[in-house]
């Protein structure tokens, strides 16, 4: 179960929550092309950029639906089983070390997933070569009677991955050990958890702040059946004097979302029903300021490198993409329409998807892409794009001129080393590992095929 963060319309907080006059961007059409009508850029050989000597060491971890583990290959191209088989199409969230070293996973037995009650609910580390697993914690009360059914309650603890402190040394998660679900900081080498929160309400969306000061998350006192989320909420944490500043929007708000930080200020977003229109609101941690920053028809939002973007998309317009870059108002990007958008690590490309026909922006640059499918996509630290293949369509390396090669069709992306991309592909024998260099179109297997198809890849590196 995936929650939808759904939230409150930007005219009813401000009616419970007046502060700065809000930036309300005009959702006016853009007169742009559509993507499917644009020239293409010709297909090229990838010219080779700069860049400074991969890392050598790391892995391609990912998630195996058959039988409900987590695998991985080291880049040596040894193959490692770093969860046990669960249930089929189980996805076990997990998180990795800032070194890279050791894997943080949620286990779980969810046999009975209706009845809100989980048999198993644990906390493991391992190594990502397989060596050291061990117990942290069990999230689950002692006595199973004492599992009380609360909507939500198997969400709060199941589909958010464990967050790691900067230093590698803490592990911030949800857990119902106590008999409800609170967070905790849990130490990474003991194994002893300290209660963050005490109160019956769930919560999700953990992210730290950069400087490691504040803890952001989102709370409910349950996430319903349909109608939306109970009393939602987003709190600071401050873990200097253990205080709490909520955030919250009208009594009709139905979600909330942290959508991420710049330095001391956080971006939240709350949804409304039944228009589902979102506000945008930032909080400035060191001084407790909110300021409304805009509405839109928007679910998703995304926040790199100091640049907020977000796809409007209302119900009788076209839909167009908006941007904020730290300061000033919020403005609409011109020419450009799409109803998914992709930010680059940089915060100066886009993947732009309209109807599944994606495209690629740089820098006021709008290109069209040889494909119709907006799979998963992965991003280079220099705005090169790997994009996500199907059966009917080849997945692509983009460039940031926007000139486009081919891979092979179903390929699934795991990540960028530099210049190196690791992706897996079908072959005769299985789910293949290979590796491509920009400067090269040959394809570079590591080690052994999987016989069934994995999800999720993802490349941890181990500097």
């Amino acid at each position: 179960m995936r929650l939808l963060a759904q939230i409150l319309g930007l005219g009813l907080f401000l009616a419970a929550c007046a502060t700065q006059p809000a930036t309300q961007p005009s959702p006016m059409p853009s007169q742009a092309l559509p993507a499917s009508s644009l020239p293409e850029r010709p297909t090229a050989t990838i010219a080779d950029y700069t860049a400074e000597p991969a890392i050598s060491t790391g892995s391609v971890i990912f998630d195996l639906p058959a039988d409900g583990s987590i695998g991985a290959i080291s880049l040596a191209g040894t193959t490692y089983q770093l969860a046990n088989p669960t249930q089929p199409n189980t996805y076990l969230p997990w998180s990795a070390s800032p070194d890279g070293k050791q894997l943080a996973i949620i286990i779980v037995n969810d046999s009975q997933p209706k009845t809100e009650q989980l048999e198993l609910a644990e906390l493991w580390l391992v190594g990502v070569d397989e060596q050291n697993p061990r117990r942290l914690l069990n999230l689950l009360p002692a006595v199973a009677a004492d599992q009380t059914p609360i909507l939500g309650r198997q969400s709060a603890l199941t589909d958010n991955a464990p967050v790691w402190s900067r230093d590698g040394k803490t592990l911030f998660l949800a857990s119902a050990h106590e008999d409800q679900v609170d967070l905790y900081a849990v130490d990474v080498a003991t194994g002893a958890a300290q209660r963050l929160t005490n109160t019956p309400d769930l919560e999700v969306y953990l992210v730290l702040s950069p400087n490691s000061d504040y803890l952001a998350f989102a709370s409910a006192s349950s996430f319903g059946t349909g109608g939306g989320w109970g009393n939602p909420t987003v709190y600071v944490y401050r873990f200097a004097d253990a205080s709490f500043t909520p955030i919250t929007a009208d009594p009709l708000a139905v979600g909330a979302q942290v959508v991420g930080w710049l330095d001391q200020q956080l971006i939240t977003q709350f949804n409304s029903q039944p228009e589902g229109r979102a506000s945008f609101i930032l909080f400035d941690a060191s001084t407790g300021t909110l300021t409304p920053l805009a509405q839109a028809m928007a679910i998703d939002a995304e926040l790199h490198a100091g640049t907020l973007v977000y796809a409007d998309q209302p119900r009788d317009g076209v839909p167009t993409v908006y941007r904020w870059q730290g300061s000033g108002e919020v403005q609409q990007i011109e020419g450009i329409n799409a109803s998914r958008v992709s930010l680059s690590p940089t915060g100066q490309a886009m993947l732009l998807c309209n109807n599944d026909q994606p495209s690629y922006w740089r820098n006021g640059v709008l290109s069209a892409l040889s494909v119709n499918s907006c799979e998963q996509s992965v991003w280079a630290a220099d705005d090169w794009l790997a994009l996500n293949g199907t059966e009917q369509s080849n997945a692509l390396i983009i460039n940031p001129e926007g000139q486009n090669q081919v891979l092979p069709h179903q390929a699934l992306m795991a990540g960028w080393n530099e210049q190196v991309l690791y992706f897996f592909a079908p072959q005769a024998d299985g789910w293949q590992l290979f590796q491509a260099q920009r400067a090269s179109s040959q394809l570079q297997p590591i080690g052994q095929p999987l016989s069934s198809k994995p999800s999720n890849p993802r490349l941890v590196l181990a500097p």
